[in-house]
């Protein structure tokens, strides 16, 4: 009985979202002033990503919206992770019971097995009293007397204490057999397969869920690099955005 987690290995998170800044909310009268400024000169330009400058200027609406995005997006990368932390730890956890219900099914495995044996044994053990039963018969319809009846009896005899051994021997293994599969908990064993493949189907729906949320945000991030990142702006722009939070 296979069973098995898929979508094993996590999503790294995507690195790149860079320094932490806080959520902007502008005056409106600050704002105005500012976007009436003059173009600045070089040496005050910068970018969010503090390389290279790449592209058009940002604007001051365009700046203030890049960093409200930025922020937003540092929020979704801890929350993404805690969830795939704690699905990790799940896995950990379904793949541990699926490995001890694999070696339990071994050994349940080898218990059947040895059932089997069994009732080859019992069935042989069947056609053995059937067969001396109709010699019994016969014997007995027969009622002949003298020496090679009375060897007849006799043999009858011994297979007729054989197979009363043979029979208590089975009634003990068979005993053997119930007490075994009795402490292995086939029902329960059976109860906890069907938990772990719940578990593991579960799993891996949500993880596949998560997957596409961390596609998501990864979209998000390329797209909000492509627009932001390495675009030059006014550094008193930012000062203002901030301090009128």
């Amino acid at each position: 009985m296979k069973r098995s987690v898929s979508h094993a290995v996590p999503m790294a998170l995507c690195a790149g979202l860079l320094m932490a800044l806080a959520p902007v909310v502008v005056l409106a009268q600050t704002k105005a002033k500012a976007t009436t400024q003059a173009p600045a000169k070089k040496g005050g330009e910068k970018t969010i990503s503090g390389g290279a400058m790449k592209g058009n200027a940002l604007t001051f609406k365009e700046l203030e919206a890049c960093l409200k995005e930025q922020d937003v997006l540092k929020t979704r990368t801890p929350a993404l992770q805690k969830q795939r932390d704690t699905l990790e730890a799940e896995r950990q956890d379904i793949l541990k019971e699926g490995n001890a219900i694999k070696a339990d099914a071994e050994v349940l495995n080898q218990l059947s097995e040895r059932v089997k044996a069994f009732n080859v044994r019992l069935r042989e053990q069947g056609e053995k009293v059937k067969a001396w039963k109709a010699r019994d018969e016969e014997i007995a319809e027969a009622n002949r007397s003298g020496p090679t009846a009375e060897r007849q009896r006799k043999e009858l005899e011994r297979d007729r204490q054989d197979l009363q051994k043979s029979e208590a021997e089975l009634d003990k293994d068979a005993k053997t057999l119930e007490a075994e599969r009795e402490k292995l908990g086939v029902a329960s064993f059976n109860a906890r397969a069907v938990a772990q493949e719940k578990a593991a189907t579960d799993w891996n729906a949500r993880s596949k869920v998560l997957d596409a949320a961390f596609q998501s945000y990864e979209d998000d991030r390329v797209d909000w690099k492509g627009r932001c990142a390495d675009r030059p702006y006014r550094e008193e722009w930012e000062k203002l955005i901030r301090e009128g939070k």
